[in-house]
């Protein structure tokens, strides 16, 4: 950990952690209970845009209900656990059971869509919290700035990022119906 410092926006201030990690990370981590983290390369490498809207998404996820948020994420958790146990056993059932391995399969696709859902869940909040804050233009601008910088990433990261980020038409369109 590199420190912390205040971190300002407009009408927003909170105390953030400052993390050193290379290699396709996370922007910005917001720890429950603990903090706001933002890695230094978002300080050293991305325009002011895309570091407010990073730490506002992230003090959007604090400003959840910890309770649920808590419940959401051992529902998570269970999903990812579900997940590779019926993953390994479509694999392990492969050549003995076929028709029981299709079904394991089947169950490992939908615990995996699940965990999207409650992800998306969670992420979707954050980022109406920080569209909110900036506005619908705004947060068109950083997508597209946003959009450059992930085709520079292989085709993993891109895959990491699209399975944890909502949908920016979903966040648009909830920003519409309920601002």
């Amino acid at each position: 950990m590199e420190g912390r410092r205040e971190y300002c926006t407009e009408d927003e201030s909170h105390r953030v952690y400052v993390f050193s990690k290379d290699g396709g990370s996370a922007l910005g981590i917001n720890v429950p209970f603990v903090g706001i983290f933002m890695n230094k390369d978002l300080f050293e490498n991305y325009s002011k845009r895309i570091r407010d809207f990073v730490f506002l998404h992230e003090l959007g996820h604090s400003k959840q209900n910890k309770v649920i948020k808590f419940f959401l994420s051992i529902i998570a958790a269970a999903l990812v656990v579900f997940s590779a146990l019926f993953l390994i056993s479509a694999v392990i059932f492969l050549f003995l059971f076929p028709f029981l391995s299709f079904g394991y399969l089947v169950r490992f696709l939908l615990s995996l869509f699940s965990l999207r859902v409650f992800i998306c869940i969670l992420e979707s909040h954050a980022e109406l919290f920080a569209v909110k804050k900036i506005g619908l233009k705004e947060y068109n601008r950083v997508l597209k700035e946003i959009k450059g910088e992930r085709s520079k990433k292989n085709i993993i990261r891109k895959f990491i990022n699209w399975f944890k980020r909502p949908s920016p038409k979903l966040v648009k369109w909830a920003y519409e119906k309920y601002d």
